[in-house]
């Protein structure tokens, strides 16, 4: 079973219900713990994607 299979069984309310359950604290933690991988995430697909269009530099043609 993978996360986003499970993320997809969860409908709002348990979402909701779960996260009341944690502390702000908890939350923020895993936030900023999150952030830096996620934005290098999308800065490699971003790289990619230029790589495949053939566009290496923002704004060349």
């Amino acid at each position: 079973m993978t996360i986003g299979s499970l993320v997809e069984q969860i409908d709002d309310s348990t979402l909701t219900a779960l996260l009341g359950k944690f502390k702000r604290e908890h939350i923020d933690a895993l936030a900023h713990r999150l952030n830096d991988p996620l934005q290098r995430m999308v800065r490699a697909d971003m790289r990619a994607s230029r790589e495949r269009s053939a566009r290496l530099r923002d704004g060349w043609r």
